[in-house]
């Protein structure tokens, strides 16, 4: 269990690096920086409850018999669907967040498993 929850942290903590660098490039290239600035925090934060309601989804489901699993894995794939399409339609609503930099922050965390994937960080 340890070893998971480093794993997690490493993880959340190389998606935080993604969405700085990309925070970075923003205020060097962007001129209209707050809505998109506004929009990477926000992605990242739904993507990270996102990432840990995976987490606890898929604790839960191995203790499960398997037809429970995937009606429960299943029922919460939907909300974690649910929740990113309201991220969405929030961005594209809301002035103040740039729904490009939404969709780039709900992406930091499958860019930080493919990553660290890539170079070996996760075994």
């Amino acid at each position: 269990m340890d070893e998971l929850f480093k794993m997690k942290v490493k993880i959340i903590k190389n998606a935080v690096i993604i969405v700085g660098v990309m925070a970075i490039l923003t205020v060097l290239f962007i001129s209209d920086k707050n809505p998109v600035l506004i929009g990477l925090i926000f992605g990242l934060l739904i993507s990270i409850l996102c990432f840990e309601q995976l987490s606890v989804a898929v604790m839960k489901a191995v203790e499960l018999s398997p037809d429970k699993a995937q009606v429960f894995v299943g029922v919460r794939y939907f909300i974690r669907l649910f929740i990113y399409a309201a991220v969405i339609y929030v961005s594209l609503k809301a002035d103040y967040i740039s729904v490009i930099g939404a969709l780039m922050g709900l992406i930091s965390i499958k860019m930080s498993i493919l990553l660290s994937t890539m170079t070996g960080d996760l075994k």
